[in-house]
């Protein structure tokens, strides 16, 4: 297999986005060996999230990886996997943990999309039943997680895992803490409940081990996504617990609107033959819920920027604490009008140059001052991580996110505005994105970096061979490395 030659014979044809260096064409014929020799150069800000994150860290020559919290093992709903013995990171790795998670939970305290949706779903259907019918008009009630209950579960957890770090040696210092999952998505948190959790976690954290880093976010970047792509997700989302009825989920994204979708719910199935103004009535009630059920995800889910956001939750935490790294999700969810590479850097510069201000600003009592000579300042406030990006296009092919993948992480390497980033997913089904494909009829690459979606990355010290990465993986490899895999 010949896909690095294939993907770089193709970016040969491109302009480079700026910051990205030129390949040399000699490397283009590089042959490619069955399994990942070890490497003389890396990136250590490359970093891999996801099952066998830490097998793909070690493939591609980096120790940098994310284990998730909580997995949802229905056998064990309140352990933290990512905690037990078996998963200790080893001396040198970089290891992000996440912990205080809600939509990765069956204890009964978290809350995932398939309840939400379902939820969403509900409300629509009661509020076309109103317009149709004139029953009480329904009103919404918003998941209020509960803060307190999650971290008395996790607590102990996390100190007995910081205490056995530190017995094997680990450097605590190059653990990071990342408290809880998009917190301004789903299962949409207001800033005052996320920040009470993060409060909780930060002083069990660094009363501790005052070294370990602790993380604000991940926040889900709005901004990465257009108008048009809000809506369309607005879409998905409302109608997500509706997979159920095969005609709207064979007919794409465009036809999940029409209000038919809406009268299967409604048991309707007898109108036919009542004449066209009772189905012109009725379907009007159909059309009314979905509308209200849009404006309910529009009312909060993309009301706040990131930064409005993060200052919110700043706003509500104590004087004395400030996050040690603020990180986000980069995906750009441009479904119909793609952003250009050029904008996409932009928007992520931004973004987490925005982030860094907004916390140094806040809290010049707590991170070190700025040092200013006559045309350049030292950087300071948090570290900025990008603890996922990949792709949530259904509608962009592997080619277009090998890509994009190039130029982005490109750009990242040289505007130095991102100190470590995180590829997911590496293998696997992209589960998570299941109703995107539903909804669209198609089976993109989305993330994964393997070519065979049932792929299992062996335990260390196995390696990914280099013959099962797929055009991205082998990209990723070569931005990584600046070698091929081999």
């Amino acid at each position: 297999m010949r896909f690095i030659t294939q993907v770089l014979s193709g970016l040969a044809l491109l302009p480079l986005a700026s910051g990205c260096a030129d390949i040399p064409p000699e490397t283009l014929e590089e042959p490619i060996g069955e399994v990942a020799a070890p490497l003389a150069t890396t990136d250590e800000r490359f970093g891999f999230y996801g099952v066998g994150a830490q097998t793909f860290a070690h493939t591609f020559g980096s120790n940098s990886y994310i284990n998730i919290g909580n997995q949802n093992d229905p056998a064990r709903p309140r352990v933290i996997q990512a905690l037990e013995p078996a998963m200790d990171p080893l001396p040198g790795e970089k290891v992000v943990v996440r912990v205080g998670l809600f939509n990765a939970r069956l204890d009964g305290y978290g809350y995932g999309l398939d309840t939400f949706a379902a939820s969403v779903r509900s409300f629509a259907k009661r509020r076309a039943e109103f317009y149709a019918y004139g029953f009480t008009k329904p009103t919404y009630r918003w998941f209020q997680p509960d803060v307190v209950m999650v971290h008395n579960i996790e607590k102990d957890q996390i100190t007995t895992a910081i205490r056995r770090w530190r017995s094997k040696g680990i450097r605590l210092s190059d653990i990071t803490f990342e408290i809880g999952n998009e917190p301004n998505y789903y299962v949409s948190m207001t800033p005052r409940e996320y920040a009470y959790l993060y409060k909780q976690y930060h002083w069990t954290i660094k009363s501790e081990a005052p070294e370990v880093k602790v993380a604000l976010g991940s926040l889900f970047a709005f901004e990465l996504m257009p108008a048009d792509a809000r809506d369309q997700i607005g879409q998905l989302i409302t109608l997500a617990g509706m997979k159920e009825y095969d005609s709207a989920v064979n007919s794409g994204l465009g036809k999940l609107s029409e209000p038919v979708v809406f009268l299967s719910t409604l048991g309707t199935s007898a109108v036919f033959g009542l004449g066209a103004e009772f189905w012109l009535w009725l379907t009007s009630a159909g059309e009314r819920g979905i509308r209200d059920a849009r404006n309910l995800l529009t009312s909060r889910f993309f009301a706040k920027t990131s930064t409005q956001y993060v200052s919110e939750v700043l706003d509500q935490l104590p004087a004395d604490i400030a996050p040690d790294v603020i990180s986000f999700h980069a995906y750009p969810a441009d479904f119909k009008n793609h952003y250009g590479y050029d904008q996409i850097d932009a928007i992520t510069d931004k973004l987490a140059d925005d982030l860094r201000t907004l916390a140094y600003d806040k809290r010049r009592n707590v991170y070190p001052p700025a040092e200013c000579t006559s045309d350049y300042c030292t950087r300071t406030g948090p570290e900025i991580f990008i603890t996922e990006m990949g792709n949530i296009n259904p509608y962009v092919s592997e080619g277009e996110l090998a890509l994009r993948l190039y130029y982005t992480v490109g750009h990242l390497k040289e505007s130095s505005t991102v100190d470590r980033w995180f590829w997911y997913k590496t293998v696997g089904q992209d589960a998570q994105f299941e109703l995107l494909k539903n909804a669209t009829g198609v089976e993109p690459p989305f993330t994964r970096l393997t070519i065979n979606p049932a792929y299992v990355a062996p335990k260390l010290p196995g390696r990914v061979p280099c013959a099962e990465l797929n055009y991205t993986g082998g990209l990723y490899y070569y931005l990584a490395t600046e070698t091929f895999c081999e």
